[in-house]
C-alpha cells in the first residue's frame, strides 16, 4: 500500500522539513516536489524493504525561496505507483529562516513580525514597511503615534487601519509603516514632526522612533534578513575611507612608465548603537544581499562582531565594508541649499 510515513504537514521552518519516509509494496515510486503549483524536483524511487527515506528537501526549498525572493511559501508533494495512479498528495508551508529557531513557526507568525528586533530606530526619510504572516483573524492593525505640532508641542495620535488578510490559511503582507506614511496619517492633528510610533496587529507588536539626522554623516544599508525579508538600517558615525593604489610600472626608453593603476576602497563607520540596532547590524553582517541606499552592492569585510547580552546598555561597533564594483565609487550630492544655517536643529535627543 502506498502512503506516506513520516513528512512536514502545516507551517515550518526552513529546516525543520526533515525526512520524508514513503511505504509502498510496489517496485517503483514517482516521488515529485512542486512549490506555490510549479514542479521543481521529480524523481523514481525503487523501495527498499517496501520503504522509501528521501533527505534534501531543506536544500531544494531554500534554492528555490533564495532565487525567487520568498519568505513564506506552499509546497506540495505528490508520489504515485503502479497500484496507485491518481497519487497521494500532502501540502505544507514553509517560513524562511537561516537560522535555527526556538520557536514554532506557528509561534512566530502569530506573535512577531518579520524582524528579529522588537523597537526600531529610523530616520525621517526611511522607507519602512513591516512583513508579517497573516492569517484570516488579522483583519486590522493599530498604529499609536507620538509627535509635535508647529509649535513644538507633543500631541498623540490612533489609527486603526485594515490589513490586507487572506480568506483561509496564511499569507505574507507587508505594512506600510514608514515616518512619511504615519505622517500623512495625522495631518488632520497638526503633526508636523513624528517622534515615535508603535504598531500593533493581534499578538505582534514594535516600536518605531524617528530621528532627524544630517545626511553626511549616515550611512544606510539595505539588507536581506534571517527570513528573506528586506530591511533598512541607517547608522549615525564616524566614516573613515581607506583607498588602497597598485601601480603596474615598467622602464621603457630608460623611463619609468605607470601603464596600470587600481584604486581599492575601504570604509569603516564607528558607531555607537542601542542592543537591537546591534543585533539588527549582526543580522546583516550574516546577509546575502546588502546594498547601500542607491542599491549599489556592498561587501562587508568585518570578520567578527562582538555584542554583550545587557540590553540597557550601549554598543560600541565599528563596521568596515567595500563595494563590489572594482572601480570607486563617488559619492558627490548636491544640497538644497548653500546656506550652512538652512538645516533644521534636531533637538529631540539634546
Amino acid at each position: 500500500m502506498l502512503g506516506f510515513s513520516k513528512y512536514p504537514n502545516g507551517n515550518v521552518w526552513l529546516h525543520d522539513i526533515g525526512t520524508v519516509v514513503i511505504s509502498s509494496d510496489s517496485s517503483y515510486v514517482d516521488f515529485a516536489l512542486a512549490a506555490n503549483e510549479t514542479e521543481i524536483f521529480q524523481n523514481r524511487y525503487h523501495p527498499y524493504q517496501s520503504s522509501i527515506t528521501i533527505i534534501g528537501l531543506d536544500e531544494l526549498a531554500d534554492t528555490y525561496m533564495r532565487e525567487n525572493n520568498l519568505a513564506y511559501c506552499s509546497f506540495q508533494m505528490k508520489i504515485t505507483d503502479s497500484t496507485e495512479s491518481s497519487g497521494i498528495t500532502r501540502v505544507f508551508s514553509v517560513l524562511y529562516s537561516s537560522r535555527i529557531m526556538s520557536l514554532t513557526a506557528d509561534d512566530w507568525s502569530a506573535n512577531r513580525f518579520l524582524t528579529n528586533v522588537e523597537t526600531l530606530l529610523v530616520d525621517q526619510s526611511s522607507d519602512l514597511s513591516l512583513a508579517m504572516i497573516a492569517s484570516s483573524e488579522d483583519k486590522e492593525y493599530n498604529l499609536f503615534v507620538c509627535g509635535t505640532d508647529s509649535g513644538g508641542n507633543k500631541l498623540t495620535d490612533k489609527h486603526t487601519l485594515p490589513v490586507n488578510h487572506p480568506v483561509r490559511g496564511k499569507k505574507l503582507v507587508y505594512l506600510p509603516v514608514s515616518p512619511a506614511d504615519v505622517l500623512r496619517l495625522c495631518a488632520e492633528k497638526d503633526v508636523r514632526q513624528v517622534l515615535s510610533y508603535s504598531i500593533t496587529c493581534g499578538n505582534r507588536s514594535i516600536t518605531v522612533f524617528v530621528r532627524q539626522l544630517v545626511p553626511p554623516y549616515v550611512q544606510q544599508f539595505r539588507f536581506r534578513n534571517i527570513f528573506s525579508v528586506f530591511e533598512n538600517i541607517s547608522l549615525q558615525g564616524k566614516i573613515v575611507r581607506k583607498t588602497t593604489t597598485k601601480r603596474e610600472s615598467a622602464i621603457i626608453a630608460r623611463q619609468t612608465t605607470v601603464f596600470s593603476t587600481l584604486s581599492t576602497r575601504e570604509y569603516e563607520l564607528t558607531t555607537t548603537l542601542t542592543f537591537d540596532e546591534a543585533m539588527r547590524v549582526e543580522d546583516m553582517m550574516e546577509s546575502p544581499e546588502v546594498t547601500d541606499a542607491q542599491g549599489k552592492a556592498v561587501i562587508l569585510t568585518n570578520e567578527d562582531l562582538s555584542v554583550d547580552n545587557i540590553p540597557t546598555s550601549l554598543k560600541q561597533l565599528t563596521l568596515s565594508w567595500k563595494y563590489a564594483d572594482a572601480e570607486p565609487t563617488d559619492h558627490t550630492v548636491l544640497h538644497e541649499s548653500s546656506n550652512i544655517f538652512s538645516q533644521q536643529y534636531d533637538k529631540q535627543f539634546s
